[in-house]
């Protein structure tokens, strides 16, 4: 963005202030939001040295009052600190601006000053102009932990590096991990003002899985017990002791219980409901390797995948040279379970030797899924769907590459695709129809869609992005 210029009366500063047509008084500036942009007007700076300023910090537009000291523009450090949504003490000598995490501690006249208790220098010494006390805007941004972009202020840094696992919260936030720290960081970032904050610290709480009411989070730890996350307080909790071994974690639409793989061999499927501390084990077929359980919508049916592995052969001696491995088998297969009737049994719907990724399973009974021929003989990965007893079998959608696909709480399918022009995010209905909800050219790796299926999140060129509208607002750097 250009920098706008105030002539030869009041010079830009690193963020430009707009002077406003009116002269400030002595008197604090209440924070008011103000539209558009002012104009410049010609006056005796001698005469009346303090005139209005405006700032854009976090999108949101404030009156700050001015002035001129050489090269440099000083602002009231009250108004400041009013705009940049921190505290102002006033000790006489010195004042201090302070946040929830960073302090500048200013001394009139001196141009060193504390920021986070380490000594600082502002370019300009502060000046005090009619009782207010006036500061440089980029130092004391940096110091409370923000940084200016053009004509933006941003409140708090935009967030740089490599991150992954994007999960939504209620449309207005996105938690994500932090690859590249020294040590395990996950941040919960705001797309409205940009505000971001570290979650966890917690190794195992990277698998967080997130509610569908943006109420809570739960992970297993390192002693399997499942940990319960407040959100909104950003407390945890034991939820359960149990210390059985619980995989691929995944909330009902309702938001009141927890389903997961369980056992050492995942020959279990278990569940866990809110205000108990029970878990319990709805299946228990001894049929080892099952993984990522998904019930529909209306919470009646589960799907989930039992990965299938090669099966070892030898001789009576059982020598290493005898050992055969038969992988003709090998692979993953589809069932579903009836969730309305006890002790149902599950029903096997594939046979098929490929590779089935994201399979949800709709309130008609119907599973979609993601078929990738593991040969690699097939091009494009398929979205396919069968019906409820097995028997029959369809393509969704073919003409493109399928990267993805997920189901809302409102029983709705949204699929992501690729090809030559880029990557599409749609949704499809049952006969495959299609309708676009974001396009873009970007490499995408990553990507989550909200309960409600009105926002999505992706990790974009290595990006945290959230789409929203069918706009994109990126989150990080």
């Amino acid at each position: 963005m250009k920098k706008n210029m105030l002539g030869k009366v009041i010079a830009s500063a690193l963020v430009t202030a707009v002077v406003t047509t009116t002269a400030a008084s002595a008197a604090p500036v209440e924070k008011k939001p103000t539209q558009g942009t002012a104009s410049v007007e010609t006056r005796n700076v001698l005469a009346n040295p303090v005139v209005n300023a405006t700032l854009s910090v976090d999108g949101i537009k404030s009156v700050v009052k001015s002035i001129k000291s050489g090269s440099q523009v000083l602002y009231a450090a009250s108004d400041l600190a009013n705009a940049l949504g921190a505290s102002y003490i006033n000790s006489g000598s010195s004042a201090t601006l302070l946040n929830e995490f960073h302090t500048a501690e200013i001394f009139a006249s001196s141009a060193e000053f504390k920021a986070n208790g380490k000594e600082a220098k502002f370019v300009t010494a502060p000046q005090t102009v009619q009782g207010v006390l006036y500061v440089e805007l980029p130092a004391i941004v940096d110091a409370l932990g923000g940084e200016i972009d053009g004509t933006e202020v941003k409140s708090v840094k935009v967030l740089e590096g490599i991150f992954s696992a994007p999960r939504l919260i209620n449309n207005a936030a996105v938690i994500v991990n932090k690859d590249d720290a020294d040590a395990t960081e996950i941040y919960q970032l705001r797309a409205a003002n940009n505000k971001n904050e570290i979650l966890s610290t917690v190794d195992e709480a990277a698998s967080m899985v997130v509610s569908p009411d943006g109420q809570y989070g739960v992970y297993a730890d390192a002693s399997a017990q499942l940990i319960l996350v407040n959100l909104h307080t950003g407390t945890s909790q034991v939820w359960s002791n149990d210390n059985s071994v619980k995989m691929d974690l995944v909330w009902t639409a309702d938001s009141k219980k927890v389903y997961f793989a369980q056992g050492d061999k995942q020959e279990k499927i278990g569940v866990i409901e809110l205000g108990s501390s029970s878990v319990k084990s709805i299946l228990s077929d001894k049929v080892e390797n099952k993984a990522e359980p998904r019930v529909s919508a209306d919470g009646t049916k589960m799907v989930y995948t039992v990965n299938v592995t090669g099966v070892a052969d030898s001789d009576k001696e059982s020598t290493e040279e005898s050992l055969k491995i038969d992988y003709s088998k090998a692979g993953s297969q589809l069932f579903v379970v009836d969730l309305t009737k006890k002790d149902a049994k599950p029903v096997q719907l594939t046979k098929a030797l490929d590779n089935k990724l994201f399979a949800n399973v709709l309130n008609d009974g119907r599973v979609v899924y993601i078929s990738a021929d593991p040969d690699g003989k097939v091009e494009n990965d398929v979205l396919k769907a069968i019906s409820a007893d097995g028997k029959n079998l369809s393509d969704l959608i073919a003409d493109k590459n399928v990267l993805w696909s997920a189901v809302t709480t409102q029983d709705t399918l949204v699929v992501a695709t690729e090809d030559a022009s880029g990557v599409t995010i749609a949704q499809v209905s049952a006969q495959g129809e299609r309708k676009e909800l974001f396009k873009t050219q970007a490499e995408v790796t990553e990507f989550t869609v909200s309960a409600d299926g009105s926002t999505i999140a992706l990790i974009a060129d290595g990006k945290v992005v959230i789409v929203q509208n069918g706009q994109a607002t990126t989150l990080t750097k």
